[in-house]
Formats: structure tokens, sequence, C-alpha cells
């Protein structure tokens, strides 16, 4: 899948040591929330595949999140904090803001 950054996103990837195969990585087996108008992919310890080995360098990435538009055409942003999986799953659903 090919994926496009935001200047935003790749300043935060940056900023937060991400790489392109990571965020692909988070997306392809995290856990998928459609809130506020956009796609949010968390990983959790749980949603990593059984086959991968304990010390794989992946497994840095449990509490990371990223940010996709509506379209799945780009990431808009990504970060790492487990306990934002609670705070995101209460937005609302929708966007309710107008166009």
């Amino acid at each position: 899948m090919d994926i496009r950054f935001s200047d935003h996103a790749k300043q935060r990837c940056a900023q937060r040591n991400l790489s392109h195969d990571e965020i692909q990585f988070i997306i392809a087996y995290g856990r998928l929330e459609r809130r506020a108008g956009i796609e949010f992919y968390q990983l959790r310890q749980k949603d990593l595949p059984p086959d991968l080995p304990a010390n794989d360098p992946r497994h840095r990435l449990v509490g990371s999140t990223v940010l996709l538009s509506k379209n799945m055409a780009q990431v808009v942003t990504a970060y790492r904090n487990g306990r934002a999986f609670r705070r995101d799953r209460q937005k609302s659903k929708y966007d309710f803001r107008c166009i």
C-alpha cells in the first residue's frame, strides 16, 4: 500500500523516530477506530502478530497511533502514547464541522 505523508506527519514521524515501514506495520496490524471524521490506527500489545519474535524491534511500537485521512490517502500525524487510546475512543464518532 502506497501512503503519502503530510508535511506535519513527516515532521512528527521524524521527531518520534517512526519510519515509513513502521507506519505501514501499525496500519497493517493496529486496531482501527473511526472517530471525528478520521481513521485512528492504534497498535496494542494484543494486536502484534503471534509469530513476531520476542526480540523484534517492532515491539517498541506498542502504544503508537497513526491518523489517516478518511479516504486513507494521507497520513495526518503519528504519536506514541498508550494512554491516548481511551481518550481517542471518547471522541465524537462524526465530524460535525461545517464545510
